[in-house]
This record gives C-alpha cells, sequence and structure tokens, in this order.
C-alpha cells in the first residue's frame, strides 16, 4: 500500500471511529432508558443503579401501558397537532394573501404590529390566555389547545415572502379570465408554494 493510500485510510478509520463513539454518547441515555425500564421497581430509584438489572421484566411495558392511558395520549398529541397544523397553514395562507395582495389602509403598518407578537415570550402569553379560555368555557377542551396558537405571525411572515416573489401578472390575467380571488389564490398561487407549505406544515406539527 502506497503511503497516500495509507494516511487515507487512516484518516477514514479514524474518521469512522470518531463518528461511532459521537453516536454512542449521544445514543446512550436511550440504551439506558431501555434497560432500566426492564429492571424491578425497587432497582429502578435505587441509591446505587446499575446498567442491567437483576431480572429482565418485559411486563413493565404492558404494566405501564395499562397503568396510564398512553393510547388516548398519543390520539391526543396526533389529533391537535395534525388539527392545528391545518388551522395553522390556513390562517397564514389568507393573512398572507392579505398583507401581500389586498390593498388597504395601514397595510404595512399592521403587518408590522403582527411581526412584532414574535418578540412576546410564551410565558407572558400563558396566564392572559388561561383567564380567555376561562371565561369563554373552554378550559381542557381541544378548542383551547388549538385555536390560540394557530394565530401567529411566523407562518403570515413566511408566506407573505413567497407571495411577494410570484408576479402580479399570474394574478392578473386569471382575474381578467373571470376567476374570484379564492379560486386565483387556489389555482394559481397556492401550487407555486409547495416547498413554503410543506416547510410550514412541519414546524406546525412540530410547536403543537
Amino acid at each position: 500500500m502506497r503511503p497516500a493510500q495509507r494516511r487515507t485510510a487512516v484518516k477514514t478509520w479514524a474518521n469512522t471511529a470518531a463518528i461511532a463513539i459521537v453516536a454512542l454518547v449521544f445514543t446512550f441515555p436511550f440504551i439506558w432508558m431501555f434497560f432500566t425500564a426492564l429492571k424491578p421497581e425497587d432497582e429502578v430509584f435505587s441509591s446505587s443503579p446499575t446498567f442491567i438489572g437483576s431480572e429482565v421484566r418485559w411486563q413493565n411495558f404492558s404494566d405501564a401501558w395499562t397503568l396510564v392511558p398512553f393510547g388516548r395520549f398519543i390520539f391526543n398529541g396526533f389529533f391537535v397537532s395534525i388539527l392545528g397544523a391545518l388551522l395553522s397553514i390556513i390562517v397564514a395562507v389568507l393573512s398572507a394573501y392579505a398583507f401581500s395582495r389586498l390593498r388597504f389602509r395601514f397595510r404595512d403598518r399592521l403587518f408590522l404590529l403582527y411581526v412584532l407578537t414574535l418578540v412576546l415570550p410564551q410565558e407572558v402569553l400563558v396566564v392572559p390566555l388561561f383567564i380567555m379560555m376561562n371565561k369563554l368555557g373552554l378550559v381542557d377542551t381541544y378548542a383551547a389547545l388549538i385555536v390560540p396558537f394557530a394565530f401567529t405571525a411566523f407562518g403570515t411572515f413566511l408566506m407573505r415572502q413567497f407571495f411577494l416573489t410570484i408576479p402580479l401578472e399570474y394574478e392578473e390575467a386569471a382575474l381578467i379570465d373571470g376567476a374570484s380571488r379564492f379560486r386565483t389564490l387556489w389555482s394559481v398561487l397556492l401550487p407555486q408554494l409547495t416547498a413554503p407549505l410543506s416547510v410550514l406544515a412541519v414546524f406546525s406539527f412540530i410547536a403543537y
């Protein structure tokens, strides 16, 4: 083997070993969690924990599933995330279209004020949202988890920037042919925005 090939092989093995070590470091908590889930209960909270318990109890998983309604938790998570993402997309598209295509008084100032709401931390909104949901009788409902967080400026800002990249001639041609603004939005503009819509859907789903 030539010296250059030998150096390349050494670098390859070194890179592979480094990647394997980093992967092991990041996956070790999940490995520890898995083996901990198989231990007897008294060994889980022991002051001197061990990596592998004295016995393997696969029944712990079925016991946990019956003691806690995990099925309901999973359903709630997907239900809220999917509906919330859909509502966020609808709100973002309609508001972005209004701020980018319609002409009305104080449009740009209202958009700036809307975007400034992004600087508000979520902790500031917790108490006002709870008071509002309590007065509306929506506490402990799906609506309280979905509706308030759909009206965020991030999606509107993202979609508006992409709306501005589409030439006005497309929309004007559709309007001249007799299409309504909603038909123009649905048939002409949105097909050109599949990429930002996908990004917004993923971000909204993760956020919910």
